[in-house]
């Protein structure tokens, strides 16, 4: 390990760096990844330590500029999970030429980076996927198609952006780096699990067909976005987010990462040319703007990232904000989250527990008794 365990943020860098493969990620007890070196074969090249993004932070940089943002297009908005800019920067890499590294759900809905070249996987990239995915097997291809000239996207959290440009050392022209807001990200155990007990739950295991954490079906403003999940008997699952146990956990930040509560990539200090997440807020700074349909927040901190969006500018109803502005109803931006009380006790006895939904409202301190009996019964609990 590189640095403590409670700083990794599993990016991976170091292990797609390795040029002896000394490096694997491994799974924890918590369902997170982290390095496992292997001493036999290290040549002490040190490459490692070059591209950890926690050893090698960024440094504080001027406040970008920030603007509030809808897609024209009712149809890619819908899709989107706030107002539409991934979709328009993906496809005009796309319509170049280029490859777009972003998260998918995989056939197991696990989450992993894939490098798209098509509209359809573009489309697959579509949509907030909170937890934490997998990502330096990409790497290496990313540095290959830039060699060649290929213009790439990668899109990720603050922290894979920054493994992914500690990686390759260096700038490069065909390259664009797009990072989020983020809150933090969810342990894939947890999500693996809450999933399998949602499909007994609302449809008798069959098997998961579609999964939307930020469903607009119950609007967007005032944070009234659902969880939706469908199934291949036709059952389907819909909770607005305040009332869906995982989510739930995840805004009171149960089961993140223990590096999500020390980020060291908040703030100015990023290593993207742009920024995206949502413009929270915009009901009350601008209620003439908000239709209840989803408006992006867009960060630009480089020429870079202004020559993309002056590329992809008039899909968009769009208006200039303040950075200050911008981000003080999305603490996220610039803060850390702080651990929720129970969350030593929640992964501590995590593996006894055999309902997952009820454990995480037992944590959380509340709940309604009839669903608690409802999911043992199903249980056999």
């Amino acid at each position: 390990m590189l640095v403590d365990s409670s700083q990794c943020c599993g990016c991976g860098s170091c292990a797609a760096s390795c040029p002896e493969s000394c490096i694997t990620m491994e799974y924890d007890s918590e369902g997170f990844r982290y390095p496992h070196v292997d001493p036999a074969p290290c040549i002490h090249c040190r490459a490692c330590e070059k591209t950890c993004p926690v050893m090698n932070p960024p440094s504080p940089a001027d406040s970008p500029k920030a603007i509030a943002a809808q897609n024209q297009d009712g149809h890619i908005r819908a899709s989107s999970s706030s107002g539409g800019i991934f979709f328009a920067l993906a496809e005009n890499t796309i319509r170049s030429g280029g490859l777009v590294c972003a998260a998918v759900y995989d056939e197991d809905f696990s989450v992993t980076h894939i490098l798209a070249d098509t509209l359809q996987d573009v489309a697959r990239q579509q949509g907030a996927k909170y937890p934490q995915s997998s990502v330096e097997h990409c790497f290496a291809e990313i540095r290959r198609a830039l060699r060649s000239g290929t213009p790439v996207m990668f899109v990720g959290t603050p922290c894979q952006t920054a493994g992914l440009r500690a990686f390759l050392g260096r700038d490069d022209a065909n390259l664009l780096l797009v990072d989020m807001i983020c809150h933090g990200v969810v342990s894939p155990k947890v999500w693996a699990r809450y999933l399998d007990e949602r499909q007994l739950l609302d449809a008798g295991k069959a098997p998961v067909t579609s999964v939307n954490l930020r469903s607009k079906a119950t609007g967007w403003s005032h944070y009234q976005y659902s969880v939706s999940i469908n199934y291949a008997n036709g059952a389907s699952y819909q909770a607005c987010q305040s009332k869906d146990p995982l989510m739930q956990g995840f805004t009171l930040n149960l089961y993140l990462r223990r590096s999500c509560s020390q980020c060291v990539f908040k703030g100015t200090k990023r290593c993207a040319d742009l920024t995206l997440g949502d413009y929270w807020g915009i009901w009350d700074q601008n209620p003439e703007f908000d239709d209840n349909q989803g408006t992006s927040l867009l960060l630009i901190h480089t020429p870079k990232g202004q020559e993309a969006w002056d590329t992809i500018s008039g899909q968009f109803r769009f208006l200039e904000t303040t950075y200050q502005e911008a981000v003080s109803r999305n603490l996220s931006a610039a803060a850390s989250s702080v651990p929720h009380g129970a969350r030593d006790k929640f992964f501590r006895n995590l593996d006894r527990e055999k309902s997952m939904i009820q454990w995480i409202t037992q944590c959380l301190g509340g709940g309604k008794l009839g669903l608690i009996q409802r999911i043992r019964n199903r249980l056999g609990v």
